[in-house]
Order: C-alpha cells, then sequence, then structure tokens
C-alpha cells in the first residue's frame, strides 16, 4: 500500500479562509507611514503655500511703511524746522529710515523731494516746440525753461524741501528682494518688487530763519 505525502506549505504563504496569505492582508490593512507619505505630496505645496502668504503680508507691511515714513516726512519739511546736524533733506531721509524699522535701507538716491510753482506742474513736462513733429522733446527745439535750470526737463520739479508757501512732492521709491521663486514671478522684475509712496503738501507760511 503507497502512502500519499502531504507536503505543507510553508506558513508565509499558508493561505487563509478567504485564499489570502496572511502577510498580505496585514500589509493591506497596515496604516503605518501613511501620514509620512501623504506629507511628502502635500507637503512642498503647503510650504510654499505658506511662505507666498507670509511674504505677501511683509510685502503689505513694508509698503504701508513707506506711505507712512513718507507722510510723516512731509508733516516736518513742511514746517521748515531744522535739526541740529542735519539739513532738511537729510533729516527727511532719516525720518523714513525710522518708520521703516530697518527692513528697507533707503538713501538719498530713493527719496526725491521737489518744489513746484502749483499743483498742476507736478510731474508735467517743460512746454516746447515740436519742430519736427514727433511727439517728443529733441535736443536743439526751443523749450520754456519752467525751474530755471538751463536744460530740458520732462519733470520740471526743482530738487529740495522748498520755502515757506512752496508746494512740494515727496516720493519713496525702494526694491525688496523676494525670497518665493513662485511670488516672484508673479510680481518681481527679476527677482525685486518696487515699492513707492508720494504726498504732494504746501509748506507753512513760516519766518524766514526758522
Amino acid at each position: 500500500m503507497m502512502l500519499a505525502l502531504r507536503r505543507e506549505r510553508p506558513a508565509l504563504f499558508r493561505p487563509g479562509p478567504d485564499g489570502m496569505a496572511r502577510p498580505v492582508r496585514r500589509f493591506l490593512r497596515d496604516e503605518r507611514g501613511a501620514a509620512l507619505v501623504e506629507f511628502a505630496f502635500a507637503g512642498p505645496i503647503l510650504i510654499t503655500t505658506l511662505m507666498v502668504i507670509i511674504e505677501v503680508a511683509l510685502l503689505i507691511f513694508l509698503n504701508l511703511m513707506v506711505e507712512s515714513g513718507v507722510r510723516e516726512a512731509a508733516r516736518f519739511g513742511l514746517t521748515g524746522a531744522q535739526k541740529d546736524g542735519f539739513s532738511r533733506e537729510e533729516y527727511i531721509v532719516r525720518i523714513i529710515n525710522e518708520r521703516t524699522m530697518g527692513l528697507l535701507e533707503i538713501t538719498e538716491d530713493n527719496v526725491q523731494v521737489k518744489v513746484y510753482d502749483s499743483f498742476d506742474d507736478i510731474r508735467r513736462a517743460e512746454p516746447f516746440v515740436d519742430v519736427n513733429i514727433n511727439g517728443t522733446y529733441d535736443p536743439g527745439e526751443p523749450f520754456t525753461d519752467t525751474n530755471g535750470n538751463g536744460v530740458y526737463d520732462g519733470d520740471p520739479g526743482i530738487p529740495g524741501a522748498g520755502d515757506a508757501g512752496d508746494i512740494v512732492l515727496y516720493q519713496v521709491t525702494a526694491e525688496w528682494t523676494i525670497f518665493s521663486g513662485f511670488l516672484a514671478g508673479l510680481l518681481g522684475d527679476s527677482g525685486l518688487f518696487t515699492i513707492s509712496a508720494s504726498v504732494v503738501v504746501r509748506n507753512e507760511p513760516w519766518e524766514v530763519g526758522v
């Protein structure tokens, strides 16, 4: 009589009641590490979005600080007051720097303070005779030298904080380096975002020597 030998399958591949190996079922039910995998997909998007939100908020804050600085500088300038050791223009720049709390480096190159004869003259080019009728001023064409500097100016404003009763434009333009590559592509010019603010005032009538 021959005996049939029954070969036992290794436990690793022993099917369960539903025909699926137990280790495979345990693997499919095991959710350990799922959060890490999900974060690997969602994390970069979340971090990028957070960086963009923070930088947009910072840009808004900086713009408000620059506007505040220009207004405060204009309040100082229109009184004709002087600070020891500073010219009026130098102290105006100092005020704006203090308002921006060192986040932006404001120099005299970033600040324009100009005097105009009237509000209508602000940023209006000096009148000229367009001899060749091309719509722009060309050297040699006759023009009215509004500010008396001997050259044609597209802006007739005279640099300076002006005297009593003068109309003065205060303007600040600065650049901020954008850190977020995504935001730089939307708002920046070569990774730089321009922040500017301006205000026009008429100086108070003060006595000479104030």
